[in-house]
């Protein structure tokens, strides 16, 4: 799975409602050497890091990448709700790696 795949997968498939690109607060940007830096509640930071763990099973495993995953949550996003910034090293999928957390923790 190439990196914009991933985001992709990401925007389209874990809490599609709460991405700018649908009018919602969160924000996700690729970064040289395959880092994704997120900006996202820390529900949906949760939802993302259970999938990228799916995806990195998945691939260690070597079934279809989106196997076995299950349906896309949507987490009620509201303007009380803080943003949490995550920084995704994706590399090779077998290693995917949150690196830093500002904001707080899941």
């Amino acid at each position: 799975m190439t990196i914009e795949a991933l985001v992709e997968f990401v925007t389209s498939d874990v809490a599609p409602d709460t991405w700018d690109e649908t009018g919602g607060p969160g924000t996700i940007h690729v970064l040289p050497r395959e880092f994704l830096l997120v900006n996202q509640t820390a529900t949906v930071h949760e939802e993302l890091a259970m999938r990228l763990a799916h995806l990195r099973e998945a691939a260690k495993t070597g079934e279809n990448e989106a196997a076995g995953l299950p349906g896309g949550g949507r987490p009620d996003v509201g303007p009380q709700q803080t943003l949490h910034r995550a920084v995704y090293h994706i590399g090779e999928l077998s290693a995917v790696d949150v690196v830093e957390i500002n904001g707080g923790g899941f």
